[in-house]
C-alpha cells in the first residue's frame, strides 16, 4: 500500500517518523540509548528493497547525525546526505556514561575534531553539549578545530559545556562568518569578548551565564544584545546565587532597543539586576515576558522593591486590562501570571535565595502581591491563588491576607486552590466595605486536613451576597 504513494509523500512520511525518534537531551545510559536511537531510525530503510532505494535517494533522511554513533555509521550517513545541510548533535553526556574509558572518550573527541572541520561547509545545525569535569586531551583540540572556522550554511548552533576558562572564550566565533545563523544558544563559556555584530541574521538568542567567571559585569549584557537588532526571542539565565552580587541601580534611560523582540525570558538573576536589564534594554514590541528574580535580604538603605514596581510603562500598559490574575504561592517564592486580551502574557516570579534565607517574609509576600495591583494598576475581575504542598502557612497570616485583599478592590471572584490555610484567609475578608467590596463569588478548593465546610466558611467570613463553593479534594484532585 505504501509503495503506491508518490516517492515524495513516502519521504515526507519517513521524515516525520525520523523527527519523532531523534530525541536529543541527557542520555542516562548513553551507549545503549544512542544505538537504540540509531536502530529506530534505520527501520524505514530496512522494510523492503524498494523502500530502501527510496530512502537512499532522499538525502534529507540522512542529514541528522548523532556524533556518538559508531564512526562507520556517521561516515555512511554523511555520504548519503550528499550535500544536504547536516544537523549534528552530541547529546548531553559525561564521558563515563558513553564510553568504557577516558581514553576511548578522548579518541571520540579526536574523531569529532577531524570530522567537523571537514564538513563545516555542510553543517546546518550544530548541537555540541559536553559536560566535562577534568582536563581531557581532546577538549582543546575539539574546540580549537571549530572555533574560528567559517560556517557558511549554519542556521542553528548550541554550545554548552562545563568550563569557563579563558581559552574557551567565544571571541572570534566562526571567524565572524556565519551569515545565515538564526538561532544561537550558549552556556558555560566566557563572554568577556563576545561580539555578535557579525551575526546579523540572529533572531533567537539564549545565553546562560552559569558561572561567576563567565561574566565580568551585568552591564556587559545590554552591550552583547545590542549587536543583534533583529532578535525576536531573547532568553537570559544568570548564575543564580553566585556570580555578580553587588547591588545595581537601574538606568534613567535605555542604552539599546530591540524593536522586533516579542518573547523575553530572564531568570536566575538578583531582582535588582533584572530591574537594571529592563531599564537598559528597551523592548517596545514584547508580548510574552517571563521573569524570575532572586530576592535579596532587605537592608535599611535598600528596602525590598519588587521587579514589577520598576517595569517600564509599556509593560504596565499591556497588562492593565488583565481580567484574570493568578498567583502561585510556593515555599520559596511567589509567582504572578497575567493574561490579557491583547495577547500579552506576563509571568513574573520572585523567590528566596538560599544565600539570603531570611529574605522571604510576610511583609515581602504582601508587598509582592499587593504591589501587582498598586504599582501596575491591575484591576482584574478574578484573582486565583494556587499552592502546592510546600505552601509556607506561617507566613500567610490574617494581616498578610488583609494587605492583599485591601489592594484587590476590583475583584468580584476569588479562587483559592491548594494548600492555603483557609481560616486566616476567610477572616481577612470580613470587612466587606474594605476587603474586595465587589466580591460575589468565592471558590475554596483544598485537600484535607485543611478542608472547611460551607457553614464554617460563611461563619468566618460573615458577609452576605457572596456565592461560595467549597470543594473537598484529596491530593489527586478527586
Amino acid at each position: 500500500m505504501l509503495l503506491r504513494l508518490p516517492e515524495e509523500i513516502i519521504v515526507k512520511i519517513f521524515l516525520s517518523y525520523n523527527e519523532d525518534h531523534h530525541y536529543p537531551g541527557f542520555i542516562g545510559s548513553a551507549s545503549a540509548g544512542n544505538l537504540e536511537q540509531l536502530g529506530r531510525l534505520l527501520i524505514p530503510s530496512q522494510i523492503c528493497s524498494s523502500l530502501r532505494q527510496v530512502c537512499l535517494g532522499a538525502p534529507g533522511l540522512w542529514s541528522e547525525i548523532n556524533l556518538l554513533w559508531p564512526v562507520d555509521v556517521i561516515d555512511a550517513y554523511t555520504i548519503r546526505a550528499r550535500g544536504a545541510g547536516l544537523s549534528l548533535t552530541v547529546p548531553a553526556c559525561r564521558e563515563r556514561e558513553v564510553f568504557k574509558s577516558q581514553e576511548v572518550f578522548e579518541q571520540r573527541l579526536q574523531f569529532c575534531a577531524n570530522f567537523l572541520p571537514r564538513n563545516m561547509h555542510m553543517i546546518r545545525s550544530l548541537d555540541l553539549t559536553i559536560l566535562w569535569y577534568r582536563d581531557l586531551n581532546g577538549i582543546d583540540a575539539l574546540w580549537n578545530s571549530i572555533r574560528h572556522l567559517p560556517a557558511p550554511r549554519l542556521e542553528s548552533c548550541m554550545l554548552s559545556g562545563r568550563s569557563w576558562e579563558e581559552r574557551y572564550s567565544l571571541d572570534g566565533l566562526f571567524s565572524h562568518e556565519a551569515p545565515f545563523l538564526k538561532e544561537l544558544v550558549v552556556a558555560s563559556y566566557t563572554f568577556h569578548q563576545f561580539d555578535l555584530s557579525p551575526f546579523q541574521s540572529l533572531t533567537i538568542l539564549d545565553l546562560y551565564f552559569d558561572d561567576p567567571a563567565s561574566l565580568e559585569s551585568i552591564s556587559q549584557i545590554p552591550r552583547i544584545v545590542s549587536r543583534c537588532p533583529r532578535l525576536r526571542t531573547l532568553r537570559l539565565c544568570g548564575p543564580d546565587n553566585e556570580g555578580i552580587v553587588e547591588y545595581v541601580e537601574p538606568l534613567s534611560a535605555p542604552v539599546t532597543e530591540l524593536s522586533d523582540c516579542v518573547d523575553v525570558d530572564i531568570a536566575a538573576f538578583f531582582s535588582d539586576h533584572i530591574v537594571y536589564l529592563l531599564s537598559a534594554i528597551s523592548l517596545p514590541s514584547v508580548h510574552d515576558l517571563t521573569i524570575e528574580g532572586i530576592v535579596r535580604e532587605a537592608e535599611e538603605e535598600r528596602p525590598y522593591k519588587s521587579i514589577y514596581s520598576s517595569l517600564p510603562a509599556s509593560f504596565k500598559e499591556n497588562v492593565i486590562d488583565s481580567q484574570l490574575v493568578t498567583f502561585g504561592l510556593q515555599g520559596f517564592g511567589t509567582k504572578l501570571r497575567t493574561m490579557t486580551g491583547k495577547r500579552f502574557n506576563l509571568d513574573l516570579a520572585e523567590r528566596q535565595s538560599m544565600q539570603f534565607g531570611d529574605a522571604w517574609t510576610s511583609a515581602t509576600i504582601s508587598e509582592f502581591i499587593a504591589g501587582a495591583f498598586q504599582e501596575m494598576q491591575l484591576k482584574p475581575k478574578t484573582i486565583s491563588f494556587v499552592t502546592d504542598e510546600h505552601f509556607p502557612v506561617p507566613l500567610y497570616t490574617r494581616d498578610t491576607w488583609k494587605t492583599i485583599f485591601l489592594a484587590a478592590s476590583s475583584v468580584d471572584r476569588i479562587i483559592s486552590d491548594g494548600y492555603i490555610c483557609q481560616h486566616p484567609f476567610l477572616e481577612a475578608l470580613t470587612e466587606s466595605n474594605l476587603m474586595c467590596p465587589s466580591l460575589q463569588f468565592l471558590d475554596l478548593r483544598g485537600p484535607p486536613p485543611d478542608h472547611i465546610n460551607e457553614d464554617d466558611a460563611f461563619a468566618l467570613i460573615g458577609r452576605e451576597g457572596v456565592y461560595m463553593r467549597v470543594f473537598r479534594d484529596d491530593l489527586n484532585g478527586a
